[in-house]
């Protein structure tokens, strides 16, 4: 039996007959076609053998285990499935043509069958830039497996798509298909959503979309602890300005920098330079002798605990007595 089988999204798949020898013969064709290409577990289908022959004898062979209800029309025969719930739907149309010597035609169709199970894992909620992170993906069950695609976007743009490799096996059986993204975070990915994809190959030209997942990222770097700048005297009374350098730092909007002078904090207001390296602050000391300074950096309202800071002991003194201790 040589067999044309085409099958094509919401078109007719065709079986062209052969005689009992099995040479070709002009008789009669057989055509399946269906509501639907893919089905999700659960669903319904909807499915239609037709045939040209005048006096058929028609039957679909299903597995075992399927409710349905079949109905046959002169030369056709429609089967309703009101829920789905095997994986593997082979629909096989069998036509015995009493008006060409009883020639016995069949095609064959396989419905794909999908859930919507797609999960993305867990990664940290913060990313260092210039570090190297993973995305996992994990996508839906699909039978056939092999009509599976799973895709990584950035935005709009796919970064990364896997197909299964291996040849297609009883759901039961299947290993899911994992679309391992490797990130290296940058300050572009700050905010950038990222997109794990789950489609279906109904044919060379078309894909169904059956899940998609988003994760939107955020980035930061703090490299290097922070540096206060100050290092000569500083005479007491007299107004004085302390600079903390903080370099590299992102997002530079959220970080805070205080001054503490012997553990309490300095009130006053600290503004940063135009390249966010520098932090400045102005105080007026009180006291002569050896005041311990502190610059802390942390950031604020972000998903991340980190706090780091900088001490230097600092001489203030009196210019008139030229004392350089405290009182």
């Amino acid at each position: 039996m040589v067999v044309n089988h085409l099958n094509k999204w919401n078109s007719d798949s065709i079986i062209v007959s052969t005689n009992n020898h099995g040479a070709k013969g002009n008789g009669p064709e057989v055509r399946i076609n269906t509501d639907t290409l893919a089905v999700e577990i659960g669903g319904s289908l909807n499915v239609t053998c037709r045939t040209t022959c005048l006096d058929p004898i028609m039957e679909m062979e299903l597995k075992p285990g399927l409710i349905e209800y079949c109905n046959k029309v002169n030369n056709s025969i429609t089967c309703q499935f009101p829920t789905v719930m095997r994986w593997d739907l082979p629909m096989v149309c069998s036509v015995t043509c009493k008006s060409e010597n009883n020639t016995q035609v069949e095609n064959k169709t396989v419905i794909i069958v999908y859930n919507r199970d797609l999960v993305i894992a867990p990664h940290p909620e913060v990313m260092e830039i210039n570090k190297t992170y993973q995305l996992h993906c994990t996508g839906p069950r699909v039978y056939p497996n092999n009509k599976l695609h799973l895709k990584w976007l950035r935005g709009n743009k796919v970064v990364k798509s896997v197909n299964p490799t291996e040849p297609a096996k009883f759901p039961d059986n299947l290993i899911p298909l994992v679309n391992i993204l490797n990130l290296n975070a940058s300050k572009a990915d700050d905010g950038q959503v990222y997109t794990c994809l789950a489609e279906l190959d109904l044919d060379t030209i078309t894909t169904k979309e059956i899940k998609s997942s988003s994760v939107t990222l955020q980035t930061y770097s703090f490299p290097k602890p922070p540096r206060i700048l100050n290092r000569k005297p500083i005479e007491v009374n007299e107004e004085a300005t302390l600079e903390c350098e903080v370099q590299n730092v992102y997002p530079a909007e959220n970080l805070i920098v205080t001054w503490f002078h012997n553990e309490e904090e300095l009130k006053s207001v600290t503004k940063t330079s135009a390249s966010h390296d520098i932090w400045a602050t102005t105080w007026t000391p009180q006291d002569t002798g050896l005041i311990k300074l502190t610059c802390r950096a942390d950031f604020e309202d972000y998903p991340l605990n980190l706090t780091r800071s900088h001490n230097i002991a600092i001489e203030v003194y009196d210019p008139v007595t030229g004392a350089a201790t405290g009182n």
